[in-house]
């Protein structure tokens, strides 16, 4: 369903499609963005993220959002780019966490859902057992 909606961009009102948060004209400000980004890098492939930005006129949050999306691919011909895992401060080159956080983070959930459904038949065990007897008139 289309709802009216603020650019999370520029704050222009527009009819929103799904779950776009820019408006049409930020939308392709951000695509012209990534190409030169893309472009930049490919001729570029060993600079740095902040040399990036500088040339590209794209700000590093920006270019750390296209490699988190997978749309900038860093390959082992960019030594030079990373970012850093949002939880521990490590330095990455995809995704938000480095594969050690990821991994705990990982561990922590599957713990949470273990203890839930050790409850649930923990509970419906006891609901089985015990019975309330009540007698005919």
């Amino acid at each position: 369903m289309n709802r009216i909606g603020n650019c999370s961009r520029c704050g222009k009102v527009f009819v929103r499609y799904r779950q776009q948060s820019l408006c049409p004209a930020c939308t392709e400000k951000r695509e012209q963005d990534f190409m030169r980004c893309r472009d930049y890098l490919r001729d570029n492939p060993e600079t740095r993220m902040k040399e990036l930005s500088e040339a590209t006129g794209v700000s590093v949050r920006e270019i750390i959002q296209f490699i988190i999306e997978g749309r900038l691919v860093l390959t082992k011909d960019n030594p030079n780019m990373f970012y850093h895992c949002e939880s521990c401060g490590k330095r990455i080159r995809s995704g938000r966490l480095c594969s050690q956080c990821e991994k705990r983070l990982t561990d922590e959930v599957e713990k949470v859902v273990q203890k839930k459904h050790d409850r649930d038949s923990l509970h419906s065990n006891v609901r089985h057992k015990y019975r309330i007897y009540k007698p005919k008139n």
